[in-house]
């Protein structure tokens, strides 16, 4: 008995002292008191052991990467089917999928607008891929797609290409293409690549059978595939 009353003893000046500190400090200066003990204590685990930064830092990176890389996979399986399907519909040469990238900058950091062409499905067996002819180029290499990025879209012979990209028509010529449709993937945030396709003999009312329309929507159908960050 004396026992437990002595613990109640000790539990009422612990809570009578409490009380006190509370009247003689303040509620908020308590508060301030102790986030500024848990600040410290902080501060002073990263001054003593820095590193924690930097793993902390690398295991995202790692989980980023991986999830990014997870993400690739599973879109190349979709992607292969949806260009297969475009080239179909479309009854084209070929379909093929540029995107951009800013692998390269210069000495002062600006970087260079480069695209790769990452995609690409064949209208028949007996075509011949020309995906690594296109893997990784400057943009500024090709006029067309300057022109397809400020404007959106852009349909014509390889005779029309020539007016103004003479370097284009001859790759495509050499590719036995003869008509190319252009248009951009729009992303979330930015642009992401364009998406083409080329005839050997272009359909003679392409430029207005609505042809625009469907390779805008089939853009947008592909974008959330190739977006980083669509959710």
């Amino acid at each position: 008995m004396a026992t437990k009353n002595k613990v109640s003893g000790e539990g009422f000046k612990l809570f009578e002292w409490i009380i006190a500190f509370k009247k003689e400090h303040g509620v908020i200066n308590i508060i301030t008191a102790g986030l500024l003990l848990i600040f410290m204590s902080m501060v002073l685990t990263l001054v003593f052991n820095p590193n924690i930064i930097f793993d902390k830092y690398r295991e995202y990176d790692e989980l980023k990467h991986t999830e990014s890389f997870n993400r690739r996979m599973k879109a190349n399986k979709a992607m292969q089917l949806e260009l297969k399907d475009i080239v179909s519909e479309m009854r084209a040469y070929r379909g093929f999928v540029i995107e951009l990238h800013n692998g390269k900058v210069n000495s002062t950091g600006l970087s260079f607008n480069y695209g790769g062409m990452t995609y690409e499905a064949l209208g028949s067996d007996t075509i011949i891929s020309v995906a690594e002819d296109y893997a990784d180029f400057t943009l500024d290499r090709y006029p067309i797609l300057m022109k397809v990025y400020d404007e959106g879209y852009w349909c014509g012979t390889t005779d029309d290409l020539a007016k103004f990209d003479k370097r284009m028509a001859l790759r495509l010529e050499s590719n036995n293409a003869y008509g190319i449709v252009l248009t951009t993937i729009y992303g979330v945030k930015s642009e992401i690549g364009f998406l083409g396709i080329t005839y050997n003999k272009m359909p003679p009312n392409i430029k207005v059978d609505g042809t625009a329309n469907l390779m805008r929507k089939y853009a947008a159908q592909i974008a959330p595939l190739l977006d980083g960050d669509a959710e």
